[in-house]
């Protein structure tokens, strides 16, 4: 069974399964951009129950326009396949998914991991009406979630807090967050207007108040230390840098020209902070409030006030997530935790899962690339139906880091 993202994009969710052994019955496939189903609640307490779900997450988006704004962006799809065992014992529903995957997009991964829940309880209480049974319960897939997410609390321990930190670090996470387009767009239109202040105005035009702002200067610095070799690549990418820009960094060179117009020059020929080391510079400077003007060479920045400027400005976006998350946590304890009905406290929710899940994934990473590794994919089962009686072994480490990340010639 194959099921196309709900956008423009090819790729998709396949779920196989051996005929000879299963018979599909019913597959579901929850285009997670459609939902909730209530829609979108506007919910004046600070801290209110729920009665569902569904209407959870509709009072979360109603309180956060940003994530409002992306959810109906996501062509994140789930497959829920119920199938019957050939001798007609065993009813299993698989629920098969590949989340959405930007780091700060944690909180999104958790509701639609608590939307895709909904829709299996609902399928479950279906199919025990009509077999007399109640399924038991694969959910699997790329979920782009570690261990300590709020994703994976929900799966794996069946709850998940509204003091949970993701709540609270990732509510500021818009569409575009950190977009090397956008920056460059933004650039060449300071550039084009021919007034020096208003290029200056850019370095002071978002301040370090806010902490989404922080947060996007923070990781555009990381991105172009990357670009210049201060730092290494971050795994992160963004929705509208996904197709590489049309831009030759050795044809784009410009000579003999002012650092204003060399700029504007490269912008013009759509260059961006990761596709040429100059407007990576340039970026850089006005994030690290470095300097007022265009600057073209890091030499000029000197490479110790860089990395001092980025490890001030990280310790700035740390101590605000810190205190947004402790702001969050207060609020939390109002809820309590005994309660299994779903909450709205500030930035985020108290959800509970229908079911109780098990892990049968033991694996140190699941994703390894030269400086990422991690557990992201993941297989859950009912606790009450499965057990574990088996695994494929991984790799080892030393095995996989042999050709430095996977896929490689030995794992395609």
């Amino acid at each position: 069974c194959f099921t196309q993202k709900a956008s423009d994009s090819a790729e998709g969710c396949l779920l196989l399964y051996k005929s000879k052994a299963f018979r599909l019955l019913e597959l579901t496939e929850l285009p997670l951009s459609q939902l909730p189903r209530s829609g979108v609640v506007q919910v004046p307490d600070e801290v209110a129950r729920l009665t569902s779900i569904d209407s959870a997450v509709g009072a979360l988006l109603g309180r956060l326009p940003e994530l409002e704004d992306i959810f109906p962006r996501l062509g994140t799809v789930a497959q829920l396949a119920l199938l019957r065992s050939q001798d007609g014992e065993r009813l299993i529903l698989v629920c098969n998914t590949h989340l959405y995957f930007a780091n700060y997009a944690r909180h999104i991964r958790v509701l639609q991991v608590a939307l895709i829940l909904a829709e299996a309880e609902a399928i479950s209480k279906r199919a025990e009406e009509e077999f007399g049974q109640q399924p038991a319960l694969l959910f699997l897939g790329d979920l782009n979630s570690e261990p300590d997410t709020a994703a994976t609390a929900l799966l794996q321990e069946g709850y998940v807090s509204a003091a949970h930190p993701d709540w609270a670090k990732c509510a500021s996470f818009r569409w575009g967050h950190a977009s090397s387009r956008k920056a460059a767009k933004k650039m060449l239109a300071a550039l084009k207007t021919g007034r020096p202040e208003a290029y200056r105005a850019l370095r002071e035009a978002d301040g370090m108040d806010d902490l989404r702002i922080s947060m996007e200067r923070l990781q555009r610095s990381r991105a172009c230390m990357a670009k210049l070799g201060i730092a290494e690549e971050e795994e992160e990418s963004d929705e509208d840098d996904e197709e590489v820009d049309d831009y030759d960094e050795e044809e784009g060179e410009s000579l003999g020209t002012s650092p204003w117009s060399a700029l504007e020059q490269k912008l013009e020929a759509r260059a961006t902070f990761k596709t040429c080391a100059a407007v990576a510079t340039a970026q850089l400077a006005l994030d690290l409030q470095l300097s007022t003007e265009p600057v073209l060479d890091v030499e000029e920045l000197g490479f110790d006030a860089v990395k001092d400027a980025a490890d001030r400005l990280a310790q700035v976006v740390q101590q605000k997530m810190n205190d947004v998350v402790e702001k969050q946590r207060a609020l939390a304890e109002q809820l309590g935790d005994s309660d299994l009905q779903p909450a709205l406290a500030g930035l985020g929710l108290q959800l509970h899962s229908p079911f109780k899940l098990n892990s049968a994934c033991e694996s140190e990473f699941t994703n390894f690339v030269g400086n990422y590794e991690a557990c992201l994919d993941w297989i859950f089962f009912s606790a009450n139906h499965l057990e574990k009686v088996s695994e494929a072994p991984i790799p080892s480490r030393e095995v996989v880091a042999a050709e430095t990340a996977l896929p490689s010639t030995r794992f395609p």
